[in-house]
């Protein structure tokens, strides 16, 4: 269980060495706790069934410019040094990897109230910091006084596991001026349970056993896999799951079409009493009935012909056509 660290050459080696081992903003996937992805389809990602997504987008580019005040307010409040850690480290064997933001590396002499980060680093020397730029709204609702989400607590043991640092903390800047500090220690315990879980998906990996598809949370998934047909037929007469199905999904597509005209229905109704008013006021609060503006459309110029304006990608629908009742022997 040796740990090499490796300075990226680019951001290619980086994303190759990513895409062969298991990183910890992975790891919450093998437990089912992820907000980015299901166990399911981490392992189709790591089978190359699906690509990988990693995506330079605003929230990524923000938190690169964002990262560097949050560790300079953490030297500064906690009386610390903090480096960088851009090195990647990777357990071949095990195949787990991880990046990271910095690492308190000393302390300083500056006048300080609170020594908590001292403290842990005098006892256990250098600790991972693992910076979190969070809204305010998005911490009311899934953040708590003394517990992060659980995809971030197990990032920052899959952290700490493979790097063997006694303590790490997760520093989370709220709403862009206060600093909330989760500071844990390394846990041996589930850091072990951690490398048998890797270890386990790894071989289904290897030995092409998918794991089970967990509805709906890999609805989405499955259906991605599967946008393009070939034009066969499938044949499951005879197999009466399937029927149910595809009765069900022939009953909620029903309901579905009943709501939407109920909804027109009530649309109706308010817009007849409203008349030309913009908004309308009642005892459980209001309905804004605002005008959307006319669109003119894309105004074709000699120099777009023979472009594609409008195209989207497509996608395999599914029409049902249930076999039409047999007449009553009576009729």
């Amino acid at each position: 269980m040796a740990t090499e660290y490796i300075t990226p050459e680019s951001e290619a080696h980086w994303l190759e060495m990513r895409r062969n081992d298991l990183t910890s903003t992975e790891a919450s996937a093998l437990f089912n706790m992820s907000p980015y992805s299901t166990r399911y389809e981490l392992w189709h990602k790591k089978r190359g069934i699906l690509p990988e997504d990693f995506e330079d987008n605003d929230r990524v580019q923000a938190g690169r410019h964002i990262e560097p005040a949050i560790a300079s307010l953490v030297a500064e409040r906690y009386g610390v040094v903090v480096e960088p850690f851009k090195r990647y480290a990777r357990d071949v064997q095990d195949r787990m990897g991880s990046s990271f933001d910095y690492l308190v590396t000393g302390v300083t002499e500056n006048d300080v109230t609170d020594h908590t980060l001292r403290d842990f680093f005098n006892d256990l020397g250098p600790g991972i910091i693992e910076c979190k730029n969070v809204d305010g709204l998005v911490f009311k609702r899934k953040w708590m006084d003394d517990e992060t989400p659980a995809h971030i607590e197990i990032q920052l043991q899959h952290q700490l596991e493979l790097t063997r640092h006694g303590w790490g903390a997760v520093v989370a800047l709220v709403g862009g001026n206060k600093l909330e500090t989760y500071v844990r220690e390394r846990n041996a315990e589930f850091g072990q349970v951690l490398r048998n879980e890797i270890r386990k998906f790894w071989r289904s990996v290897d030995e092409d056993q998918a794991p089970p598809i967990i509805y709906p949370d890999d609805a989405e998934v499955v259906i991605s896999m599967h946008q393009f047909s070939d034009g066969s037929i499938a044949d499951a007469r005879g197999d009466d799951a399937i029927g149910l199905l595809c009765a069900g999904y022939d009953d909620v597509s029903a309901q579905i079409k009943a709501l939407e005209q109920q909804k027109e229905i009530f649309k109706a109704k308010i817009l007849d009493y409203a008349g030309d008013a913009a908004t309308l006021l009642w005892d459980g609060g209001k309905v804004v009935l605002t005008q959307t503006k006319d669109s003119p459309g894309t105004l074709i110029t000699a120099d777009m012909v023979g472009t594609h304006i409008g195209g989207r990608k497509g996608y395999r629908m599914a029409r049902s056509y249930p076999k039409p009742k047999e007449a009553s022997s009576n009729e």
